[in-house]
């Protein structure tokens, strides 16, 4: 891989993780917000929503995560075009 090819990779990874952070304080967000809700309303619909979204909120993260860390892989493969 050249080096501009390099260059190019480097910034994506940059912008994917700002998106894993997002993603991350997002579902921090919904886990904050299913916290502290009283107990009484924890078994609601509502309730619910917020744990999957974190769920998926933080499951999201972790493949963005994975594509970052094949990215860096990739990147450090010595071969040139």
């Amino acid at each position: 891989m050249n080096e501009q090819r390099r260059r190019e990779l480097r910034s994506v990874i940059q912008d994917l993780s700002v998106m894993s952070d997002i993603l991350n304080h997002e579902a921090g967000g919904e886990d904050e917000s299913y916290d502290n809700m009283p107990e009484s309303l924890q078994d609601t619909e509502k309730a619910q929503t917020l744990k999957d979204n974190a769920e998926t909120l933080y499951r999201l993260q972790d493949a963005v995560d994975g594509v970052v860390e094949e990215l860096e892989k990739l990147i450090d493969t010595k071969s040139e075009d």
